[in-house]
């Protein structure tokens, strides 16, 4: 029975997204929330069905088939219904979703899935309203997951769908097409950045069971992956994304303390990073700078995501001089193409070990960017570590200040456990 429970919920992570894609791409964007309602009773009918009769030999296949007749005897009243399947006959073979050989047909599903990916990505949604419709439709998450996810509440999560549906509806892609040309290309800069929060908000997360929601990281993951393996979507950003990703979740075993508590980087111990994901981050970044013509000095259009997979890579080296001098540059550079205060406050830290810690703190009352951060936990996190060895009454308070502003319990505890480990004046 267990075994029947745990096989119904990875199948509903794993395929959810790609049946409603596949679904949509047939009976149409505006048939949404159907489709979903219809996904969803598959998989409660799969849980029920399956514990009387056992499972069956093709699971993923019987999925397709009773969603898509599912959809079928929602429809089938309507009038519309002969003219929708008329219409995508030929852009899905439904024949797949009804025998056991559907596997022929993956690169159709993979197809719906980008398209739908590109379409709940669109740059006229906002991006809290991207990231909530990817977590719903393509990646198997409930409102409330989402809810605990993003700190809010379920209703709050329901308004955000409506209005992202709402618009994402007046697109023009009522059957899901990827773009072509200059569209695809300003389209993909959306969906990169709906992957980036999507990833931020599991790496950072202050809502979830865990410290580390690494469900949400493993699903912009995935996604990306996605991306960069399609003909029509391959990306040398999206590459530079799928490094900077790997990079960070190399660490996640290490990021966690027995207890469940979050370790500060330079606790973590490096025998429990990954090597694997560590190489596959390096040749994804590779691959990020294809193009590249040391010669001539020709380069690829670097861009953000490029700057920050090197800066994640970089943090994974032994500690040597060189290493805090590049980072310096990294830093640099990143400031120079999306300057902002939090990319700032990283480059306060590498200065301090490039120079010293008093001289990072001179350069922070010189910079107006680190002004707009004195509410950020982050920001007095920091001044603490600056500030331990020569005034540590003033790191104390610090540290006090930090875990005052946190709204993760993993890090909380983290400041709150500094602030009493300060040596007393």
């Amino acid at each position: 029975m267990k075994e029947k429970t745990v096989l119904v919920e990875h199948l509903f992570r794993a395929e959810s997204g790609k049946m409603i894609a596949v679904l949509t791409r047939i009976y149409g964007f505006d048939r949404l929330e159907d489709i979903e309602n219809a996904v969803q009773e598959t998989f409660l009918s799969a849980f029920s069905v399956w514990k009387l009769r056992g499972v069956p030999d093709e699971p993923t296949a019987w999925l397709y088939r009773v969603a898509k007749n599912r959809m079928i005897n929602l429809f089938q009243r309507d009038d519309t219904l002969a003219g929708i399947i008329e219409k995508n006959k030929s852009v899905f073979p439904v024949e797949y979703l009804l025998d056991a050989k559907f596997e022929e047909g993956m690169q159709t599903f993979e197809d719906s899935l980008l398209a739908m990916l590109y379409t709940v990505c669109h740059p006229r949604v906002q991006p809290e309203g991207r990231v909530a419709l990817a977590l719903k439709t393509l990646c198997g998450f409930s409102v409330p997951e989402i809810a605990r996810a993003f700190l809010t509440s379920p209703d709050t999560i329901e308004k955000r769908l409506y209005r992202a549906r709402r618009l994402a509806r007046t697109t023009g892609n009522t059957f899901l097409e990827l773009p072509t040309g200059a569209e695809l290309s300003a389209r993909t800069a959306s969906v990169l950045l709906t992957l980036y929060l999507l990833f931020n908000e599991g790496y950072h997360s202050a809502g979830g069971e865990s410290v580390v929601r690494k469900d949400l990281c493993r699903e912009a993951l995935r996604l990306a992956l996605l991306i960069v393996h399609h003909p029509a979507t391959a990306d040398p950003e999206a590459d530079a994304l799928v490094a900077l990703f790997a990079f960070h979740t190399s660490r996640f075993a290490a990021r966690e303390g027995p207890a469940g508590d979050l370790l500060p980087f330079l606790e973590q111990n490096r025998d429990h990073w990954s090597p694997e994901l560590v190489k596959q981050g390096r040749i994804y970044l590779h691959r990020s700078m294809r193009g590249f013509d040391p010669a001539s000095g020709r380069a690829p259009s670097i861009g953000r995501f490029h700057l920050e997979a090197k800066i994640a890579g970089l943090h994974l080296e032994p500690d040597t001089p060189d290493k805090w001098r590049d980072l310096t540059l990294c830093y640099d550079a990143l400031l120079r193409i999306h300057p902002g205060p939090v990319t700032e406050l990283s480059r306060l830290y590498v200065y301090s070990r490039v120079h010293s810690k008093a001289a990072a703190v001179d350069f922070a009352r010189r910079s107006s960017l680190l002004g707009q951060l004195t509410a950020h936990p982050l920001y007095h996190a920091l001044f603490a570590y600056l500030l331990e060895d020569d005034q540590p009454d003033a790191a104390r308070d610090h540290w006090r200040q930090a875990a005052e502003r946190s709204t993760s319990p993993g890090e909380k505890k983290i400041f709150e456990n500094r602030a009493r480990s300060v040596r007393i004046s």
